[in-house]
């Protein structure tokens, strides 16, 4: 990843509760560590209930996600937009890699390019 051009930014297919916020991603450490943004892509569930003593749901979109761009695409904990449909946003928003691991595999752009292997852990790159 650090071998990636210095404005390149990195995708990755998220699970309904895995992000609390969309630009504090669970993988943020790869930001962190690499100096390339790290974008989650998936509807982000609301987790304020839980941290008040309310039940959670998976159906309710966090109050911060309203202004996530990936909302087009995920308004729905069930959405399943098509691989065009994020191919054309992940170039429209500069994204050209994935990111994928045992956790978080390439359900984005199923026509992505291998760019570099590690164990489970793979770079692809948008075609």
């Amino acid at each position: 990843i650090r071998s990636l051009p210095r404005e390149a930014k990195l995708a990755y297919a998220c699970n309904t509760a895995d992000e609390i916020a969309f630009w504090d991603a669970q993988l943020l450490g790869i930001d962190a560590r690499t100096g390339r943004r790290i974008v989650p892509m998936c509807f982000q569930a609301d987790f304020f209930g839980q941290a008040m003593g309310d039940p959670t749901s998976a159906n309710i979109a966090s109050p911060l996600f309203r202004w996530a761009p990936q909302r087009g695409l995920y308004p729905e904990p069930d959405a399943e937009p098509s691989s065009a449909s994020v191919a054309a946003f992940l170039k429209e928003h500069g994204i050209d890699y994935i990111y994928v691991d045992a956790k978080h595999p390439n359900s984005l752009v199923p026509g992505a390019v291998p760019i570099s292997t590690s164990g489970r852990t793979q770079l692809l790159r948008l075609p």
